[in-house]
């Protein structure tokens, strides 16, 4: 307030100043009787009040520059150089004060300069030529300024509409408005993560890979009042081991050896936002520990740094692996699996929610044809063969058999012909299915004969026959093997 008042005073008091000066001059050199000393009264201070004038000059603009700094901390400065609610005539005021002072500040630097006194000639028509000069340009700087905030409002205005649009288009598509679900396991899921997404609650998220356990994570974030803060994520098992813990806290300058700037960790780049760490089963459990830590202090610190920072952030954690199998084999922290597994959300893969294939194809198809430029459907034959096989590779081989069939179709419509050969086939692709125990001889013996009893309901005659064996070796068997029919 103090500064403000000042600020206000300072031109009044600089008028007032020059305004004494030269008005005692000029009644000074009026009051002299005789007209030819007058004139030389006149014409020998002249100088002096000419000079007493630039100063005063100065100090107004001084003045206005040190008002129009205050107000600009006050309020900031907005975009185009122009202090918030300044209109562009006072700008323009503004800047010709400055300008003129300038002018004069660089005019007595160069009288000085020259070994000219305070009171020494000035050239008035020179000087108010110069000043001219100085408001012109002002002016015109004025304008510029006025006209390229006009500009930058404009477009910062078209810039936030922009961002409202690419946010509200990460909701509808990551948000729990975006994720296609028809089957009753899917609306399950939704519906706890409508419950949980508004908390700040630890989540852990278990599916097979490609079961979309991003996708929900993402549509927890977005459900949240985090959503307008950041979702960072990272797959601890595609970051190398070494530089895991780099990634996730940070590291100072001189940490280790090629650490020359300082880095924020992942933590500190979700401040206040969500941090998504996939297969955290694949975390060293040297790590494990300190991201423990981390979660229950609300702490980090970076590498090679001696103070730890606080953050704000939501952890959600997905695995497709058996914690409590890997707890057992003590490569999993147990005490860290209870700090993680506050929420649960357990996705059932694709073969399990079959309601959901035709509409994730048609989703999915709808996409790949944009990018395409082409109107694709599917014949109800390929909708049979989508339904029919198992997806063991879940959404994901899902999402890019689609893709295959729009980029390989000569049709609008997408038939059996254009999808994968073993999705068309109904055939199952990944891990080869587990061979059955080695049995003995005797053991496949007497298994065969049951069966064979089983289909001719236990009609020895019959079942000799078709052994091939006489019904006295028959009876032998069954007795050798304990069975009693």
């Amino acid at each position: 307030m103090e500064l403000r008042g000042l600020a206000r005073r300072l031109p009044l008091a600089g008028a007032a100043v020059a305004g004494a000066v030269v008005g005692h001059g000029l009644a000074y050199a009026l009051a002299v009787p005789e007209p030819g000393r007058r004139l030389a009264l006149l014409a020998g201070s002249g100088h002096a009040y000419w000079s007493a004038a630039i100063a005063a000059a100065i100090v107004l603009g001084l003045a206005s520059l040190g008002a129009t700094l205050a107000r600009s901390f006050r309020a900031g400065l907005r975009t185009g150089g122009r202090p918030a609610g300044e209109p562009p005539g006072r700008l323009a005021a503004r800047l010709a004060v400055l300008q003129v002072t300038i002018y004069l500040v660089q005019e007595l630097i160069e009288r000085a300069a020259a070994g000219v006194p305070l009171g020494g000639p000035v050239d008035g028509r020179l000087l108010l030529t110069g000043i001219t000069v100085q408001l012109l340009v002002a002016t015109a700087l004025a304008v510029g300024l006025a006209w390229a905030g006009r500009v930058a409002e404009v477009a910062g205005r078209a810039l936030r509409r922009e961002n409202e649009n690419l946010r509200a288009q990460l909701r509808e598509r990551y948000g729990l408005a975006g994720i296609i679900a028809q089957s009753p396991a899917m609306h399950d899921v939704l519906d706890l993560v409508e419950r949980v997404a508004p908390t700040d609650a630890t989540v852990l998220i278990h599916g097979e890979s490609g079961t979309g356990k991003e996708v929900i994570a993402k549509a927890v974030h977005h459900a949240s009042l985090r959503a307008a803060r950041p979702f960072v994520a990272v797959n601890c098992g595609a970051v190398p081991e070494p530089l895991l813990e780099s990634e996730l806290f940070g590291y100072v300058r001189g940490a280790f050896t090629g650490a020359t700037v300082n880095k924020l960790g992942l933590f500190e780049e979700a401040h206040g936002g969500t941090l998504f760490l996939d297969e955290i089963a694949e975390m060293p459990p040297a790590l494990q520990v300190k991201l423990l830590r981390a979660l229950q202090s609300g702490e980090v610190r970076r590498l090679g740094a001696t103070q730890a920072s606080t953050i704000d952030v939501r952890v959600i954690a997905a695995t497709h692996g058996d914690l409590p199998t890997l707890i057992t084999d003590g490569s999993f922290r147990e005490d860290l699996y209870y700090r993680l597994n506050v929420i649960q959300i357990s996705l059932p893969p694709l073969r399990d929610r079959r309601e959901d294939i035709p509409a994730l194809a048609e989703h999915f198809v709808s996409r790949a044809a944009g990018k395409l430029g082409r109107a694709l459907r599917f014949s109800p034959e390929a909708v049979e063969r989508l339904l029919r096989y198992a997806w063991p590779g879940n959404v994901r081989e899902l999402e890019n058999a689609i893709e295959r069939a729009a980029i390989l179709a000569r049709r609008e419509e997408i038939g059996p012909d254009d999808l994968p050969p073993h999705v068309a086939a109904g055939l199952q692709l990944g891990p080869s299915p587990a061979l059955p125990r080695q049995i003995t001889l005797a053991e496949a013996e007497r298994v065969h004969i049951l069966e064979t009893l089983e289909r001719f309901g236990n009609n020895h005659s019959g079942a000799a026959g078709a052994l091939g064996i006489g019904r006295t070796t028959l009876w032998r068997k069954l007795k050798e093997y304990g069975i009693e029919r």
